[in-house]
This record gives C-alpha cells, sequence and structure tokens, in this order.
C-alpha cells in the first residue's frame, strides 16, 4: 500500500492547499502526521473479511453495530430530573453546610500549554497557533505576559502561577484530577518528544507546588498523532 498511500498523502496536501485551508506548511505537517493513521483505520475496516462477508451475506455478522442514540437514551434513563434535583438541592442547601463529609477536589483539564509562547509575539498570525517567535503577524496584536484570547495556547509561567496561586488561598484540598489535553494545538509539527515535553513540564510544576495525590490521566492530545490511541 506505500505508493498508494504516497499518492493519497500528496492529494490530500493539495486539495488542503487549493482549498486554502491552511497555508501550505501547514497542510504538509498536518497531512504528514495524520494521513497513515486515517489510512490504516479506512484499510482495517473496510478491507475487514469480517465486515465484508456479512455485508455480502456470506456469512453470520461477526460485529455487533451499536445504536448511539439509543444507547445514550438508556444511559440517561434513569438521569433525576434536573428542575427537581434543582429544588432539592435549595431545600438541603442548610444541611449542606453542615455536611461534613464535603471536601475540596483539584481538577485541572485542557490547560494546552505551549513552552514556545512568547511575549510580544504577533497573536494574530497566518497559521491556527500563534504568540510564538516566529509567527507571522496578520495585525499589530501582541501576546501578552500571561496568555492572549486570540489563536495562542497557555503560556507555560501561567501555569505555574496558577498553582502558586492555590497554594496562598490556604485552600485544603484533599486530592487532585488531572484529565490531559496538555500539549499545544499545533499538531502539524509534533512530535513524541515534543508532545511529552509539555506533560513532563507540567508534572514537574504539580511535584515541585502540591503535597496532596493528583490521579492523571491521558487526553486525546498526549498521544502522537493526535487523537490515535490503539486499544
Amino acid at each position: 500500500y506505500s505508493k498508494l498511500y504516497e499518492k493519497l498523502k500528496n492529494i490530500a496536501i493539495e486539495i488542503c492547499d487549493l482549498a486554502k485551508m491552511y497555508k501550505r506548511e501547514v497542510c504538509i505537517g498536518g497531512v504528514e502526521e495524520m494521513y497513515k493513521s486515517v489510512l490504516d483505520s479506512l484499510k482495517y475496516h473496510y478491507l475487514d473479511k469480517n465486515l465484508i462477508c456479512p455485508t455480502l451475506r456470506l456469512c453470520p455478522e461477526y460485529y455487533k453495530y451499536i445504536d448511539i442514540d439509543n444507547l445514550r437514551n438508556e444511559i440517561l434513563s434513569d438521569k433525576p430530573d434536573s428542575k427537581q434535583k434543582e429544588k432539592e438541592l435549595k431545600e438541603n442547601d442548610e444541611n449542606k453546610k453542615e455536611n461534613k463529609d464535603s471536601f475540596y477536589i483539584l481538577h485541572i483539564s485542557d490547560v494546552h500549554t505551549d513552552l514556545e509562547y512568547e511575549e510580544g509575539a504577533p497573536s494574530e498570525c497566518d497559521e491556527p497557533v500563534c504568540c510564538r517567535k516566529e509567527s507571522i503577524a496578520t495585525s499589530d496584536k501582541k501576546a501578552g505576559k500571561w496568555g492572549s484570547l486570540a489563536y495562542c495556547d497557555l503560556p507555560s509561567k501561567t501555569f505555574d502561577k496558577f498553582l502558586d496561586f492555590l497554594k496562598r488561598t490556604g485552600i485544603n484540598i484533599e486530592f487532585g484530577l488531572w484529565t490531559g489535553d496538555n500539549t499545544s494545538h499545533d499538531i502539524w509539527h509534533q512530535s513524541y518528544e515534543r508532545n511529552e515535553a509539555n506533560t513532563k513540564y507540567l508534572t514537574e510544576s504539580l511535584m515541585k507546588n502540591v503535597n496532596y495525590t493528583i490521579y492523571p490521566c491521558i487526553g486525546n492530545h498526549e498521544s502522537f498523532p493526535v487523537n490515535v490511541y490503539d486499544f
């Protein structure tokens, strides 16, 4: 399949470029990263004998198809009515204040730190992620010290400042949940090493600043290529 893969990859790059989805460098990097995973998924699914044979009605069904809508409705069937639940919470408000079982936890998710963030760099540019030294400006807006309301990810020092703030508040946190998505969104020039660097940085910062247990799990952005996990 290598020659076919190569042809399809080049076609995808040209379509991305001609349609002006992104600048050519981003199209090349994004397609280069994802094309093998995408094409392998299509190949292993649609060329799977256990799918083809039952589809042609030559053998019994091998896979059990799941109706996602029905499954969702089944899961939510015994969910309490939101208005009734809200009423109960209001009625029990005083009891809640005296509830000795209440405690604080920390939940960290989707910080998407950018180790290449640079204050003063263009915050609007010709790529999906800006606020970097190499960003080519499309306006006169600049990256702020602690972050930017723009096409930018979070400066790593802002995460450090957040942890410092938690320490200074004196809140007694029992434990933390860290649910991933640590890397920046620059999927067109990511690598195993670059993705790992963000998680290592955040891990070291947490180890320096918290004295309670953190329970971590990976998000969809930790893998390389992004969103690709083989279960």
